[in-house]
């Protein structure tokens, strides 16, 4: 009986999983297989390709775009491609890699979003963006979740006994019917890298690919690893970083690059043709003193552009000095839903829809997750089950709206639901609870989860990754 339900089940997936996979795998006209599943025709609506959840148009970046674009096009002659996209926070990297996305329209682009409370994670970023893809979400059996990851690997992993690992790793188990030879944790995880190694390396030489490594400033120990190994042995892989300047975690991936395109500040001239596509006429007062006053950021300029769009002309005197100022101003106009923002935000930039529900209430996200996607607080993906704030200083803003005491609550509210309603979670990043026990003020605790999460960390082999684990606890 297990058979037959695991061979429906199988059938089923394959036909499922294609749709689910367009959170992270964009698809052009036609049909194709993408990151081994066939697809079906879809073009996926991402962070910036509508005014109504993303921002305004590319202004002032043809010269960098261009030559992000020309690195990748060229990247078939056999040399390595890793093209490095720098810049303050706000300043467009993410903004200018979605307008890369649209120009290499032949290309299939995989993102791997990487994330502050993850950075400490091992392979954290191409667990998230495998599990995603295979439609794997809180509440899915783990025997569904593990053929789910099975289908979407299959034409890429080889290694029967490395995917089993891979799957016991994400918390899904092994196939009962298979031992697993004792092995050490370092060779365990030098496995489930190389897993990741070769579906990118042979979908990357079968057909176009980019991948894509957003936020690098928060990329963990092992994953960078990884790029670099995809950088040195799969040069049919072009790939792209976006990092902020001067982050040791990205380092590697600065000095390894054979493209870096550095993002300055907007001129005031070209805010204002930013802003000006963006508003009415009637405006005109508005945009040329938001123009000065937004030291060239473009996330000021597409921010603000939305206070206008809803209030209409205002003076120089009641704009925010500030974009962290700004964004709270936008937060404020959200209502109730600021309060479901805030929870959202001390969750994490990403965080799960299910474990927000479980904190304030089903029919409170069901209410409020609709107005915080329209607004362009939160991102509108084709997982439902997993959300990402649209940018990490809208959750900035929206977690430094709360009071301290606030704060804590919630932190260590989180905490409880990770231990008691979605233990997997718990088990699979144990660092979060860490995370949370610390910045809710029970340090005692927090010192022992911090403890415990080095010992997992430890044990799965990455090493650099657990003293960072046991350095938090014992401080």
């Amino acid at each position: 009986m297990r058979q037959l339900d695991r061979a429906r089940l199988l059938e089923r997936v394959a036909v499922e999983v294609a749709g689910l996979a367009a959170t992270y795998v964009r698809t052009q006209a036609g049909s194709a297989t993408e990151a081994g599943i066939k697809t079906s025709p879809t073009d996926v609506v991402t962070r910036y390709e509508a005014w109504g959840g993303g921002s305004g148009p590319l202004i002032g970046r043809s010269e960098q775009l261009g030559r992000v674009v020309d690195a990748v096009a060229d990247s078939g002659g056999g040399d390595a491609v890793l093209v490095t996209v720098m810049g303050e926070a706000g300043i467009g990297k993410t903004r200018l890699i979605d307008e890369v996305r649209q120009r290499l329209d032949t290309h299939r682009v995989i993102v791997c979003p990487c994330s502050e409370v993850a950075s400490s994670e091992p392979l954290g970023p191409f667990h998230r963006t495998l599990m995603s893809a295979a439609g794997v979400r809180v509440a899915t059996d783990p025997d569904e979740a593990r053929d789910r990851v099975a289908a979407l690997l299959a034409p890429y992993a080889q290694d029967p006994i490395a995917l089993a690992r891979l799957t016991l790793e994400l918390g899904f188990g092994a196939p009962p019917d298979l031992v697993l030879p004792p092995q050490t944790p370092e060779q365990n995880l030098r496995d489930i890298a190389g897993l990741y190694f070769d579906w990118f390396a042979r979908f990357g030489a079968a057909r176009s690919m980019v991948l894509v490594i957003d936020d690098a400033h928060w990329i963990d120990p092992t994953s960078r690893d990884l790029v670099l190994r995809l950088r040195s042995e799969a040069p049919q892989v072009p790939i792209v970083v976006a990092t902020r300047p001067d982050e040791d975690a990205a380092s590697g991936l600065v000095e390894a690059a054979t493209t870096v395109v550095e993002l300055e500040p907007l001129s005031t001239e070209q805010i204002e043709e930013l802003l000006a596509a963006m508003v009415t006429e009637e405006h005109h007062t508005s945009v040329r003193a938001a123009a000065e006053r937004s030291d060239g950021v473009p996330l000021f300029a597409e921010e603000l552009g939305r206070v206008l769009t809803r209030e209409g002309d205002v003076s120089l005197a009641e704009i925010p000095n500030t974009l962290h100022d700004l964004l709270t101003i936008r937060l404020d106009a959200l209502s109730n839903a600021k309060e479901t923002a805030q929870v959202a935000a001390t969750i994490g930039r990403d965080f799960d829809v299910a474990v927000l529900e479980h904190l304030v209430g089903a029919d409170v996200v069901e209410r409020d997750l609709p107005v915080l996607t329209s607004a362009g607080i939160v991102d509108s993906m084709a997982s439902a089950d997993r959300r990402r704030f649209r940018h990490s200083l809208l959750a900035d803003a929206a977690y430094d709206s709360q009071l301290l005491d606030r704060k804590q609550d919630v932190h260590l509210q989180v905490a409880d639901a990770l231990t008691t309603a979605f233990p997997e979670l718990a088990k699979a990043s144990p660092h979060q609870v860490a995370i949370h026990l610390e910045s809710g003020g029970r340090h005692a605790d927090a010192a022992g989860s911090w403890l415990q999460a080095g010992m997992t960390t430890a044990a799965r082999g990455a090493h650099l990754e657990a003293t960072d684990h046991f350095g938090r606890g014992l401080s």
